[in-house]
């Protein structure tokens, strides 16, 4: 008997029909993605894409790049977005997404922004710490305030220092050669001012920095005010504040300029850029500053009033006696050397009238430093400067002469008490330093090379 087996049991299914998907509870929704993680995302990843290009920019041409300061607001914006689309995702309850998006733009702004202020902020501190070592570490080629100070007691150490103003590729002289840097540095300008040299000399830092005042100076590093990259030169600019004997306080702001290496085996040189270099607002004085201020305001009211009397007639037989003047180091031809000092012999001592031609006293009351007390008595040099006439009575010049007048009191004086209801002091000439007297000649006429004929 055979047995049956059991029929199956119907599906359902018909053949020839398709089956139905099964059922789902959920529908499937549409989630849009969040506009601050894609703002955050984009943001990020242009701040990485520009700084992945200044850094192939930098490798091509071999100098640093950098971005303006405000540049910061894009990182830190991609981050708050990032953060803000997240946040945006999490508390939606489902109906937002986007969450790798702004992730990626979170990482891509953190990433980037801090390498890239970490490069900003390495090499700012390192060029910066240069550039004050260089002002105040003395070395090769540095230490600009210890040379200033070194010059109250060795001329070099000034010179030194005053070559430190000049970019290294144009740096040439040597110190202790007073000629040769007379001669190279010290031309007389074309309007007939003194050259750079003297011009350094007769300025701010000559004077601040004169002798004895040295051994007071104190010179404080501030904080710096501005540095920027451009011409492939790092340009900082520092505060330094400076204390004298005269000087209670006073802050000056220093340009100080690198000249970056050209090549392999160089390597970076600074330079103080002397015109954009300076003191900010006015000093504060000691109570010996404002003793020295009342008197050199009445130095020069007494300066004036004797060149005025030269100039009237009056000689001054004791010229001689009282020159200081180093000639063989006026940077002049032997010709031109004698026959300047015999002029302004002649001029001194002489009795005609209007043998000063334009006379000046260069040097104010409000000006700083040039002065020491010896013996209790005030010493100070007064900057004045006149052209020595062709032919008297007439403006055409000879010479011109830059000069010091060492004048000094005929009595002690207690700086510290000298005050406007003092009585005036007298005041003697004691020296003059003729530090520049230059031929005065016409412009060359440079003569035409006669016109060829031309050939027929």
């Amino acid at each position: 008997m055979n047995e049956q087996s059991p029929k199956p049991e119907p599906t359902g299914i018909q053949p020839g029909v398709l089956s139905a998907p099964p059922a789902t509870d959920a529908p499937v929704v549409y989630r849009p993605i969040s506009g601050w993680a894609v703002a955050g995302l984009a943001t990020g990843g242009l701040f990485a894409l520009a700084v992945a290009a200044s850094t192939v920019l930098a490798m091509i041409q071999g100098a640093p790049v950098f971005f303006p300061v405000w540049i910061v607001i894009i990182p830190i914006l991609g981050l708050a977005l990032s953060w803000f689309g997240q946040w945006q995702i999490q508390t939606s309850e489902g109906t937002r997404a986007g969450i790798p998006l702004a992730r990626w733009g979170f990482r891509l702004s953190l990433i980037s922004g801090l390498t890239y202020f970490a490069y900003y902020f390495v090499s700012a501190f390192t060029v910066q710490s240069q550039a004050n070592a260089f002002m105040m570490e003395k070395g090769e080629d540095a230490g600009f305030f210890p040379l200033l100070r070194e010059g109250s007691q060795n001329p070099s150490g000034f010179n030194a220092a005053f070559l430190l103003t000049i970019p290294a590729p144009t740096r040439s002289g040597r110190p202790d050669d007073e000629f040769g840097m007379r001669k190279r540095h010290d031309s007389l300008s074309g309007d007939g001012n003194p050259g750079q040299l003297t011009r350094f000399r007769e300025g701010f830092f000559g004077r601040v920095f004169f002798k004895h005042l040295n051994d007071s100076a104190e010179v404080i590093p501030l904080s710096v005010r501005n540095w920027t990259y451009e011409l492939r030169s790092y340009k900082i600019f520092r505060a330094y504040r400076i204390k004298t004997k005269e000087i209670a306080e006073l802050d000056l702001v220093m340009a100080v300029f690198s000249n970056e290496p050209e090549s392999a085996g160089q390597v970076r040189k600074w330079f103080v850029k002397l015109d954009a270099s300076g003191p900010v607002g006015k000093p504060i004085l000691t109570p010996v500053g404002e003793g020295v201020r009342r008197l050199r305001g009445s130095a020069r009211d007494w300066l004036d009033e004797k060149i005025r009397t030269w100039n009237d007639g009056a000689a001054f037989p004791n010229v001689k006696e009282a020159d200081r003047t180093n000639w063989n180091q006026l940077g002049l031809t032997d010709a031109d050397r004698t026959a300047g000092q015999a002029a302004v012999y002649r001029t001194f001592l002489g009795h005609e009238k209007k043998r000063f031609s334009s006379p000046q006293v260069v040097t104010r009351a409000e000006d700083l430093g040039a002065w020491e007390q010896v013996e209790g008595k005030v010493r100070l040099n007064l900057m004045f400067r006149f052209h020595i006439p062709e032919v008297l009575g007439h403006e055409k010049p000879s010479h011109t002469v830059d000069a010091y007048a060492i004048v000094e009191t005929r009595q002690a004086i207690d700086l510290e008490r000298f005050t406007d209801a003092s009585p005036r002091p007298e005041w003697n000439l004691i020296g003059l330093d003729f530090v520049n007297v230059n031929p005065v000649r016409p412009p060359e006429i440079k003569k035409l090379a006669p016109l060829k004929e031309k050939k027929s």
